[in-house]
């Protein structure tokens, strides 16, 4: 809504004539409802020119920008480039799966140990018997 003010603003302005008459002073015609009518047609037919065609060149722009990514995809640089993100993805995947088993073997071994320090003591008897002998040796004399 701004821009279409401003856009009759300025063809309202763009249809006065000004002049200045031989004492120094500055003379302004306003136009009448036929001239501004005109001018604002004249305005919107090169709003629309200039609207067509900045379409125009953003779809060439596209266009361009489209074939010029292609090539890139396309090419040894661009291939070595994609090979390698793969490379580094399969990287990332083998190296969190190496992670996750050591969380897991370390997590195993502290359940473990959680479980020997808690369980209830056994206690074991252990029961030991001595037997003694006692030899004599009794000579004749």
């Amino acid at each position: 809504m701004k821009r279409i003010l401003i856009a009759v603003a300025l063809v309202v302005c763009a249809a006065c004539k000004v002049e200045k008459t031989t004492n120094e002073q500055v003379q302004v015609t306003t136009p009448s409802r036929d001239e501004v009518k005109a001018a604002a047609d004249r305005a919107q037919d090169g709003v629309q020119a200039a609207g067509q065609e900045v379409k125009e060149q953003a779809s060439e722009a596209g266009q361009a920008i489209k074939s010029g990514a292609e090539q890139v995809r396309q090419s040894e640089a661009g291939q070595a480039v994609a090979a390698g993100a793969r490379e580094i993805g399969r990287g990332i995947k083998v190296g969190a799966g190496e992670a996750a088993e050591a969380a897991g073997e370390k997590l195993r071994q502290v359940g473990r140990d959680a479980q020997d320090r808690n369980r209830e003591p056994r206690t074991t008897t252990v029961e030991t018997t001595t037997v003694q002998t006692t030899t004599r040796t009794t000579t004749g004399q």
